[in-house]
Formats: C-alpha cells, sequence, structure tokens
C-alpha cells in the first residue's frame, strides 16, 4: 500500500519527485496531489498532442531561421487551430482543429524533407511518396471529420438520465 500523504508533508516537492522518479511508486499519489495543485502543469505537460505539434514545428522550420522562423511557424499554427476551431468550439471540435494542425505539420514534414534531398535512392523516394500518400489521406480525413461534426451539430448527443422515481428524461 502506499505511503499516506500526510506522512510526506515533511517531504519537498522536489524530494517527493525525485523519489518517484527513482522507482518509488509510493510516492505517485503525492505526485498526482501536486498536479492537481498545478493546473497548467496539466495542460503543458499532459497535452500529447502538443508535444507532437511542438516536435513537428522543429522538424518544419528551415534551418537558418532560428528563434523567428520557429515561432512565426508556431504561431501559424495556433492561428490555424483556432480558425478551424471556431468562435465557441465543442471539445470534440477543439480536438479535430488540433488534429488537422497536427496532419498538416506532418505532411509539411515529409513533403520538405522530400523536397530539400538532390540526390537519393529510388526506394527511398517510393517510400517517401507513399508517407506522403498517407500523411495527406489522414489530413484529408481530418478535415472531413471535423466538416461532419459540424455539419451534424451539437444535437446529436443524447444523454439518458435516471430521474427520481427511475423514471427515464432524454436530454439532447
Amino acid at each position: 500500500m502506499g505511503v499516506e500523504l500526510d506522512k510526506l508533508s515533511n517531504l519537498t516537492r522536489k524530494e517527493i519527485v525525485d523519489r518517484a522518479e527513482g522507482g518509488d511508486t509510493t510516492m505517485l499519489p503525492a505526485v498526482r496531489e501536486m498536479i492537481r495543485e498545478l493546473p497548467d502543469a496539466v495542460a503543458v505537460l499532459g497535452d500529447t498532442a502538443q508535444s507532437i505539434r511542438e516536435h513537428l514545428i522543429e522538424k518544419v522550420t528551415p534551418k537558418g531561421t532560428g528563434v523567428i522562423g520557429r515561432e512565426a511557424k508556431r504561431e501559424f499554427v495556433e492561428e490555424m487551430i483556432a480558425d478551424l476551431a471556431g468562435p465557441d468550439p465543442s471539445r470534440l471540435e477543439s480536438l479535430l482543429a488540433e488534429q488537422v494542425a497536427t496532419c498538416w505539420l506532418h505532411l509539411q514534414w515529409l513533403e520538405s524533407a522530400f523536397a530539400w534531398r538532390e540526390e537519393f535512392p529510388i526506394s527511398w523516394g517510393k517510400y517517401m511518396q507513399r508517407s506522403i500518400g498517407q500523411a495527406q489521406r489522414r489530413y484529408l480525413q481530418a478535415i472531413r471529420t471535423l466538416a461532419q461534426i459540424r455539419k451534424l451539430g451539437p444535437s446529436v448527443l443524447q444523454v439518458n438520465i435516471a430521474a427520481d422515481g427511475g423514471k427515464q428524461v432524454n436530454k439532447a
């Protein structure tokens, strides 16, 4: 069983994290409690899709453009997500807008890797063309899915709730 959080009060946050990173699983409840106290940590560190986008932004930013190029690309992607999500997006629309942007970045990375390489074996060229084609299909599918969700609108979600007395109430 784990260590009670009360007994950890004499440890600093760093000590708790260090012990957890060292493999002490009894520290995990305390780490989770620390995360709950820092909602920004959940938003930043828990968002794998954002981490992937950051990695792809690094990959597609032309060498030699430095921080200006990287930040311009990041701003472009954030504007793309905001435009795709719309003014008052549902959580699903936001996730799909992020997916479209991530797929776009992946496609840009593959196309730039192919375009900037001057000489390559035919097998590599064929591999890259297949990869680009697959990325293009994923990108277009993400766009289609977002458009379908928008077309369906919010009223397609139905929640069945048991009211007092066990009677079912349907909420659309």
